[in-house]
């Protein structure tokens, strides 16, 4: 009787295990993605995200277990050049054995262009490809030779000063924090599933159930968010950087502006001084800071009382896991509401 009881738990947890190792190797460049991947992989393996916890998504010196994850990934999703260009060197030099998407080509989404002073242009629908284009396989690569991965990241650091900022201009002011759109979020999620089935076919029924169930679930949050957002007071807010326009387009939320840009860049002077008329202008509520930032941010609303909160749109304060994406827009949504309904 011993036997018969624990045999059948010891079957069971061999057979996860194996079917944990015959996952697919992910590798996913930010927070957010990494949520949405692990939401759809959910059961079947874990992705592995590059950027660690609380690292600047729009400049990171990759480091060597990073670089040897890259080295051994059969799938890459990245949010794009746009938000990572620190990306591109090591994905050419490490990862040419495996499929790369990157989610903002991904056809059918409505991209959001700023100009340089920070304000929205028209929406940029990049449809001149479709995911499937994107997710293309490369040419076959040793993975074995993780000296080669050590070298490849020491040189991104040696190379990383500046070339990530140029290259972030390169693209036309896109809007790179897309994931802040429930609708792009949820196109993002077919495409995932729709690469890890080409690229897993024995795991295709899991990452379709799981796609449905965690498209169910963004949607509900989405839907949470809007009702938290539907009464507030005021709907204008200031933010130290402009990382929020798919959440206002989404919820009809009003910035007043940002100090950074949408790839982090420092103001000029000129700019703080335009925020600075408009913070003195405007009836402000609300100020979103990131976490530890200071200086700039502190200038404009000097002599002021509105509500500041800390708000990071990647959410790294949040548990990694399939769970994460709705838990980042509940956590964003009612950060919002709490800033926005405060009476200052």
């Amino acid at each position: 009787m011993l036997y018969h009881n624990v045999l059948p738990a010891f079957a069971a947890s061999v057979l996860a295990t194996a079917a944990f190792a015959d996952a697919p190797r992910v590798v996913t460049d930010i927070g957010p993605i990494h949520g949405l991947v692990a939401g759809v992989m959910d059961g079947v393996g874990e992705p592995f995200n590059v950027l660690p916890v609380g690292a600047d998504p729009h400049d990171h010196a990759l480091r060597p277990s990073e670089g040897r994850a890259l080295q051994d990934a059969q799938v890459v999703f990245r949010t794009g050049s746009a938000m990572a260009p620190w990306l591109d060197r090591p994905l050419e030099n490490l990862a040419g054995g495996a499929t790369v998407v990157s989610l903002l080509e991904v056809e059918g989404i409505d991209l959001i262009e700023r100009s340089e002073e920070g304000d929205h242009d028209d929406h940029a629908e990049h449809d001149e490809h479709a995911a499937d284009d994107h997710a293309h396989d490369h040419a076959e690569h040793d993975h074995d030779d993780h000296d080669h991965a050590e070298e490849a990241a020491a040189d991104h650091e040696d190379h990383e000063d500046h070339d990530g900022h140029d290259h972030a201009h390169d693209h036309g002011g896109i809007d790179p924090h897309a994931w802040l759109d429930p609708a792009i979020a949820t196109t993002w999620v077919g495409t995932i599933a729709a690469t890890l089935s080409d690229v897993d076919p024995a795991n295709a029924q899991a990452y379709r159930a799981n796609a449905d169930a965690l498209i169910a679930d963004i949607a509900a949050a989405r839907d949470e968010v809007a009702a938290m957002l539907a009464d507030v007071p005021s709907r204008t807010y200031l933010a130290g950087h402009d990382a929020y326009g798919y959440l206002d387009r989404t919820f009809g939320l009003e910035p007043l502006g940002a100090v950074t840009d949408v790839h982090g860049e420092a103001p000029t002077p000129g700019h703080l001084s335009d925020l600075l008329e408009r913070a003195r202008a405007a009836d402000l509520r609300c100020v979103l800071r990131e976490p530890g930032e200071t200086g700039a941010l502190d200038t404009v609303i000097d002599g002021l009382s509105p509500t500041v909160v800390e708000l990071d749109a990647a959410g790294s304060a949040l548990e990694p896991g399939p769970g994460f994406y709705p838990a980042l827009l509940r956590h964003v949504g009612s950060t919002f509401a709490g800033c926005l309904g405060a009476t200052g």
